[in-house]
């Protein structure tokens, strides 16, 4: 299957969908859901990904909400996918999708991902957004940072502290020593 067209297409064929679609809004929800979103998630090291990863997930099997994860090199594709998918429904007219189309991307920071290509494919003066904007669909990007101090101890406990028990030459000795400039 090629995503994110054939897996939405085999999603939206079966049976329990037409079952599985809420008759009315949870009271917690100020409005029904969107027929039609395309959520980025950017997130780096220490940002809640894998809090905000498990309730994507849980949305992905309550909720008629798709996560498609952690894979940064295929972004590209994936908008030229979803292109091709809301163009085809363009083309009927009036932008119908035979399900509703949402979708949350989780985009995860790594040395090699290359942030700018991602805005160039999804960012608001793309062909991406000028379609799904005629269709009534949002593509919005996103991303989380936290408390500078907490953020900090936090990579530190998670990915640093061991390394310099292992090699304080290298790593330094403590929090102080280790702390670059702007972690963020």
């Amino acid at each position: 299957l090629s995503w994110p067209i054939d897996v939405y297409r085999a999603w939206a064929a079966t049976a329990w969908v037409a079952t599985a679609l809420p008759m009315s809004v949870a009271p917690y929800l100020r409005s029904p859901l969107p027929s039609c979103s395309i959520l980025l998630d950017r997130h780096t090291h220490k940002n809640a990904g894998s809090t905000m990863r498990s309730i994507y997930r849980d949305n992905d099997l309550q909720d008629d909400w798709v996560l498609w994860g952690y894979n940064p090199a295929s972004m590209a594709e994936a908008s030229l996918s979803l292109l091709h998918l809301l163009l085809e429904a363009r083309r009927g007219g009036n932008c119908t999708l035979r399900t509703p189309l949402r979708l949350v991307m989780e985009h995860h920071y790594s040395r090699t991902a290359d942030w700018d290509a991602v805005v160039a494919r999804y960012g608001p003066h793309t062909p991406l957004q000028r379609v799904a904007g005629g269709c009534g669909c949002r593509v919005v990007l996103f991303t989380r940072v936290r408390e500078p101090l907490d953020y900090y101890v936090s990579f530190y406990r998670w990915t640093v502290w061991w390394r310099q028990r292992e090699n304080a030459t290298t790593h330094g000795r403590g929090l102080f020593e280790w702390a670059p400039r702007n972690l963020q």
